[in-house]
C-alpha cells in the first residue's frame, strides 16, 4: 500500500479519466484517489458518478470552473485534513490520459523514498509532439533557467510528487490557473527542495485537442509578474529619462542629474512594485532599507556605466537609455528574489 494520495483536477473529462482510476486500482486497491470536479457541465456527471461509487475514491465538487490551480489546491485542503498525519505527499495527475499508470506509481514510490523532495515525472519532448505543448514548455522552461537556480526540462509536466512541506506552503498561493503550477517549481527551488526528474511516457491523444491549456492566453498569465514588471519598469523608466534629461540640461551635471532621476523615479517603481507587481507581504521598513541600498547601487553602477559609454564616443541621452537596458534584468531578478519575496510559509 503506498502512503500517498493520487490527486486528479479534472474539467470536461470523458472516459480516459475512468481508464485511468481503474489502472490505478488494479496496480493497488486500496490507493487514495482524490478527484476534483471543476465545475464540468452536465454532460460529465456520468463520470463523476460512476468514480463517486468506487471505494477509497473521493470526488470533490466546484460548481464553477475555477481553474487547474484552485482545483489542485482544494484537493491539497482536504488531503490536509485527512491524510497528513499518515501520507508522504500528492501525486497530482492529469484527467486526460496522458499519465500511464504505470508513471503514476512510480512516481508516487519515488515520493515514498525521498519524501523531502519534489519529484517531476518528464517527457521526451520529440518534433512529433504537438506544438501547443512544446510551446508552453519552451517558453516556461527559458524563463526559469532566467530566474531560478533550477534547470527543469519539463517545467509543464501535470505528473509531479510533491511533499508535504511544499503543499503546505502552496495552500497559500492567490494563483488558481495553469500559473500555479509554475509558481509551484518556483517556491520548491527557493526552499532549497531538490527537484528530481523521471522519464515517463509521452501519451497524446487527437494531437492534444482535449487539453485546455490555450498556449498564448496561459502563457501570458503564467509570466503576468514578469509582464506586470516590465510596464511598470517603462513608466519608471520614462521618468526616469525626462527628469535625467531636465536636471542635465539644467546642472551639466552627469552624477547630479543620474542621483536625483533615480531617487525619484525610484520611489514610484518601488511603490508600484510593492503593490502591484510582487504585492508582498514584507514589513515595510526592511523592504524599504533594501530598495534604498538598491538605489544606491544603480545610482553608481549608472554612472559609471554612462560614462563609459560617452567615453567611447556614445552621446550622453542614448548612453543613460544603453546603461539602463543593462540593468533591467539585474533589478527584477534582485526585487524578485529579495527585496520584494513572499515570506516562507509556517
Amino acid at each position: 500500500m503506498l502512503a500517498v494520495s493520487i490527486l486528479i483536477p479534472a474539467y470536461q473529462p470523458d472516459h480516459r479519466l475512468i481508464d485511468t482510476v481503474n489502472a490505478l486500482q488494479k496496480t493497488d486497491s486500496t490507493l487514495s484517489i482524490l478527484v476534483i470536479n471543476d465545475g464540468s457541465d452536465d454532460s460529465c456527471q456520468a463520470v463523476f458518478d460512476t468514480l463517486a461509487q468506487r471505494t477509497h475514491v473521493t470526488v470533490l465538487t466546484h460548481t464553477q470552473n475555477l481553474g487547474k490551480g484552485a482545483a489542485l489546491k482544494t484537493g491539497f485542503t482536504y488531503w490536509q485534513t485527512h491524510y497528513a498525519n499518515s501520507q508522504a505527499g500528492i501525486i497530482t495527475a492529469d484527467a486526460d490520459g496522458q499519465h500511464a499508470a504505470e508513471d503514476i506509481i512510480h512516481v508516487a514510490t519515488c515520493l515514498e523514498q525521498t519524501p523531502d523532495s519534489l519529484h517531476l515525472g518528464v517527457r521526451e519532448f520529440r518534433k512529433d509532439i504537438p506544438l501547443r505543448s512544446r510551446f508552453g514548455n519552451i517558453m516556461t522552461r527559458w524563463v526559469m533557467k532566467a530566474f531560478n537556480r533550477a534547470n527543469i526540462s519539463d517545467t509543464q509536466t501535470g505528473l509531479r510528487g510533491i511533499p508535504k512541506s511544499l503543499l503546505e506552503a502552496m495552500s497559500t498561493s492567490r494563483e488558481a490557473g495553469y500559473a500555479f503550477e509554475t509558481e509551484m517549481l518556483i517556491k520548491a527551488d527557493r526552499m532549497g527542495l531538490k527537484i528530481l526528474e523521471h522519464p515517463i511516457q509521452t501519451l497524446y491523444f487527437d494531437h492534444n485537442e482535449s487539453s485546455h491549456f490555450n498556449p498564448v492566453l496561459d502563457s501570458i498569465k503564467i509570466y503576468w509578474v514578469f509582464f506586470r514588471y516590465c510596464a511598470v519598469s517603462v513608466c519608471s523608466a520614462g521618468l526616469d529619462f525626462m527628469l535625467f534629461v531636465l536636471m542635465h540640461l539644467a546642472t551639466d551635471n552627469l552624477f547630479f542629474s543620474i542621483a536625483f532621476s533615480r531617487i525619484a523615479s525610484g520611489a514610484f517603481n518601488f511603490t508600484c512594485n510593492r503593490k502591484v507587481v510582487f504585492r508582498t507581504q514584507r514589513k515595510m521598513l526592511s523592504a524599504i532599507a533594501e530598495y534604498t541600498a538598491l538605489v544606491g547601487l544603480n545610482i553608481y553602477m549608472a554612472y559609471y556605466l554612462v560614462g563609459a559609454l560617452i567615453g567611447i564616443g556614445l552621446h550622453v541621452y542614448p548612453a543613460k537609455i544603453t546603461s539602463d537596458i543593462v540593468l533591467f534584468v539585474v533589478n527584477f531578478i534582485i526585487q524578485r528574489f529579495w527585496i520584494f519575496k513572499r515570506a516562507k510559509a509556517g
